[in-house]
């Protein structure tokens, strides 16, 4: 149905225990890892070396990349093994290895692959709780070839080659992994989104941005906050280079989301020094901007300060830069659309060889469930 709702349905992460008795329990929250993120993969590995598995996990939309460091108590059994393959596959995929630790019989198997678009660590890793030592420990190899080893310790890394006549203990120190401090806003640069299919901006806001409904030119229209740090150095910056702006035909019109405050107007003006003018973002303003850009992300998060919408001629949405960006890249970003057609666009590199169509059903709803309809019906004409 098109309704323009998430396919993934905020579904959080989810992490089961087991029990050994053929159940399993949930414990995502007390594992820590149910993200209401839109996941993709995880793969598992001894990162830090400590002996225990920490975990990778995959996102689509940010953060993409989470480390879930596992800092087991002490005093816990393991043993990892690297199976090095030479009548068989030099991988060894395929091997079975069984170990008898105390009253336990533990089997692993090394796989090519885990998981969607991701591996696990290709050695095997025995969690061995209270063990003291290990009573036994066979490889099949792919092939059917057995080997079998004694006296191997537990706490420790092996590799095992197929044929050799014993394990080789393999000597590691644990890295370090400090958690680092946040970096300073203000130092953060901006992610350009290039839209294949340009976005009409709604009637009512480009009644808002603009005295007679339609821009000049080509307009970097910038959202922004006294309260916002990143949004002064970026207007200060932009300053600096309005001659650049100029020559390349592009204008600045700010929409100021402080609503209509006279300090918030002083501030602008001080920002920029005087460089540009802006407008004040009523409510409905705010509820458009918020609805474009949430189209445009498809992310359901706050809208981040600063942001800088580039608006063609016609008043067409032509890319949207979210964080602190330069005057080099608004200007490096008009020639790029103005001379690229939209479906050769792409934020990865390469081109796309085909036309994107929007979801202007779901763009229409959104702006009728804030309250406008007529903006709404305007996006439903465009079907």
């Amino acid at each position: 149905m098109d309704i323009g709702a998430s396919w993934s349905g905020h579904e959080r992460n989810n992490g089961f225990i087991n029990l050994t008795d053929g159940s399993f329990v949930d414990a995502s929250g007390v594992l820590g890892i149910d993200f209401e993120d839109d996941g993709r993969a995880v793969v598992s590995a001894d990162w830090d070396g400590d002996g225990d598995l920490d975990l990778w996990l995959r996102n689509r939309t940010g953060p993409q990349l989470r480390l879930m460091r596992n800092d087991a108590a002490e005093g816990r059994s393991w043993l990892s093994l690297e199976l090095v393959g030479t009548r068989c596959n030099r991988d060894a995929v395929g091997a079975r290895v069984k170990i008898q630790s105390g009253w336990d019989e533990l089997i692993r198997t090394v796989r090519c692959g885990d998981g969607y678009l991701a591996r696990s660590s290709k050695r095997l890793h025995f969690g061995l709780g209270d063990a003291k030592n290990i009573n036994g420990l066979e490889v099949t190899w792919p092939g059917g070839e057995t080997q079998s080893f004694r006296a191997l310790s537990v706490n420790g890394r092996y590799r095992i080659v197929q044929g050799e006549d014993a394990p080789v203990r393999i000597t590691t120190e644990p890295s370090s992994l400090p958690s680092g401090a946040l970096p300073d806003p203000g130092d953060l640069g901006s992610v350009a989104i290039p839209l294949r299919t340009p976005l009409p901006l709604p009637p009512s806001l480009k009644q808002r941005l603009w005295s007679d409904g339609e821009p000049r030119g080509w307009t970097a229209v910038n959202l922004w906050s006294r309260t916002c740090p990143p949004c002064a150095a970026e207007l200060a910056e932009w300053s600096d280079h309005k001659a650049d702006l100029k020559d390349a035909s592009l204008e600045v019109s700010g929409l100021g989301m402080d609503g209509e405050d006279p300090a918030a107007a002083a501030w602008f003006k001080e920002a920029c020094a005087g460089s540009f003018a802006s407008v004040a973002a009523d409510d409905a303003a705010r509820d458009m901007v918020e609805a474009l850009v949430l189209n445009v992300r498809r992310l359901q998060a706050e809208l981040p300060l600063p942001t800088t919408m580039l608006v063609d001629h016609k008043g067409n949405l032509q890319s949207l830069y979210v964080g602190k960006t330069t005057a080099r890249e608004l200007i490096e970003g008009r020639a790029r659309m103005a001379q690229s057609p939209p479906h050769r666009r792409s934020m990865r590199g390469g081109r796309w060889f085909f036309a994107m169509p929007r979801d202007w059903s779901a763009l229409a709803k959104e702006l009728e469930r804030r309250g406008h309809d007529k903006d709404g019906a305007f996006y439903r004409r465009l079907r």
